[in-house]
């Protein structure tokens, strides 16, 4: 039972195994804004 790489999900917790806590906020923000489309396209402006 294999599950395909969700960024979305494991993005957070890799993200923070990687690197400080302090770098890793606005990363795992952006995780997150990429899942949802209207904060996204807030991003984008």
């Amino acid at each position: 039972m294999s599950n395909p790489p969700l960024l979305l999900h494991s993005g957070d917790s890799l993200v923070r195994a990687a690197l400080d806590e302090t770098a890793c906020v606005p990363l795992a923000q952006m995780f997150k804004a990429l899942g949802d489309p209207a904060r996204l396209r807030l991003l984008s402006l």
